[in-house]
């Protein structure tokens, strides 16, 4: 219960109606008379212990601590103190002619409200002539959350650039902790340890490679072993080195069932790359005069991902080709599509080990002659990874 302070008249109200209510011998207690005097004495004396008493509640309970007493009371609990500015992250779509080389120092990406971000790495436009490249911004605060197609500028853009543009908002950013932000992560400490397991294991797992998406229970080996599948946002299989440092970290994280009597090793879980059901399409079309191709294309293609979006991909769900040729149907550049000529012409089933992935992508004429062909070089892709932002900060932050 909160203390309410009050003030001392209000207690030396409170004083003389109970005197009153106990005693005949007093009908009447004037201004300035030693009974008032008395009640004003008690009031003051009840009022500082009420200030002790607020200022006890205060170290204990988040719910009505302020400033420093906030930093004690996460500090009580285990939890991490409180948080500064940070920076915001997002991925860029970059379009330009096959082999452009692009330098992190140099092209930075600039906003419509000109805040700036900075490439992680450096990078060259492969054969399907766009890639994602993972951008942070060169600020912190909560303004570097920049809302989606608003990342459009490049400086010193090299030749053989096309366009930049962020499909999706930048996130991340915040502006260093208030009390009602740190108060609200605090009074939550508790309940974020009640996450699932896998959800818990996923968390780690971003933290130890930003490049996890998502992690699957697969099945369990013929010795016993149950793998757990991880999908990345890029598409990419990790390597040996990097599937081996995420089992030697997860030892720190894993229950004490999963681990070896002798050598604290993982021996009952294995980190394995989730396999890919690659999706090749071929179809006849005819396009809307002063329609530029290679939009239409890398449109088609960001639809299409979008579709096959591995963070909301059920497991056992199937790929039905009629969402496909809807997809494609639906751009506007399009005049008339030849559906007979379709391919794939039937669902294709996923099974639980497996996502789908965009590989080939065929476009022709109605006559059958070949427009574009990327002769099943695999398309790049980017999955925006959902990171709890309070349980990474205040239960897993040593990592």
């Amino acid at each position: 219960m909160q203390t309410k302070i009050l003030t001392a008249n209000e207690v030396k109200e409170l004083f003389v109606e109970s005197l009153l209510n106990k005693t005949d011998k007093i009908t009447k207690i004037s201004d300035n008379s030693i009974l008032n005097g008395v009640g004003y004495g008690v009031g003051k004396v009840f009022q500082r212990g009420m200030k002790d008493s607020a200022l006890i509640e205060s170290d204990l309970f988040p719910e009505w601590a302020y400033a420093q007493d906030l930093d004690l009371i996460s500090k009580r609990y285990g939890l991490t103190g409180r948080l500064g500015a940070m920076n915001s992250s997002t991925f860029v779509r970059v379009v330009g002619e096959y082999g452009t080389m692009y330098n992190k120092e140099t092209n930075i990406f600039v906003t419509s409200q000109g805040y700036q971000f900075k490439a992680s790495q450096d990078w060259t436009i492969g054969y399907s002539g766009y890639e994602y490249v993972l951008v942070r911004s060169l600020l912190q605060g909560e303004s570097q959350n920049v809302q989606p197609n608003s990342i459009t500028k490049l400086l010193s853009a090299p030749a053989g650039h096309y366009y930049v543009n962020n499909d999706i908002m930048a996130r991340g950013g915040r502006d260093a902790e208030t009390d009602d932000v740190f108060r609200t992560r605090v009074t939550e400490g508790f309940n974020l340890v009640a996450t699932d397991t896998l959800s818990r294991l996923l968390q780690i797992l971003i933290q130890l490679n930003n490049n996890i998406l998502n992690v699957r229970r697969l099945r369990k080996t013929s010795k016993g072993i149950t793998q757990l599948g991880l999908i990345t946002q890029d598409g990419s299989d990790l390597t040996t080195d990097e599937l081996s440092y995420l089992q030697e970290e997860a030892v720190k994280y894993l229950s004490l069932s999963d681990l070896s009597t002798f050598d604290s090793t993982v021996v009952n879980i294995e980190f394995v790359n989730i396999g890919k059901v690659y999706i090749d399409i071929d179809f006849r079309v005819e396009l809307k005069q002063d329609t530029d191709f290679d939009d239409f294309v890398l449109n088609c293609q960001t639809q299409l991902s979008k579709y096959l979006d591995w963070r909301f991909w059920a497991e056992g769900q199937k790929v039905e080709w009629d969402d496909l040729f809807g997809i494609i149907k639906a751009r506007p550049e399009i005049k008339y599509i030849a559906d007979q000529y379709f391919i794939p012409r039937s669902d294709i089933p996923v099974s639980m080990s497996y996502v789908p992935r965009l590989r080939g992508f065929i476009v022709r004429s109605l006559d059958g002659s070949v427009i574009v062909d990327n002769n099943n070089r695999i398309n790049p892709v980017y999955y925006q990874n959902d990171i709890q932002q309070n349980f990474v900060l205040s239960i897993i932050s040593k990592i």
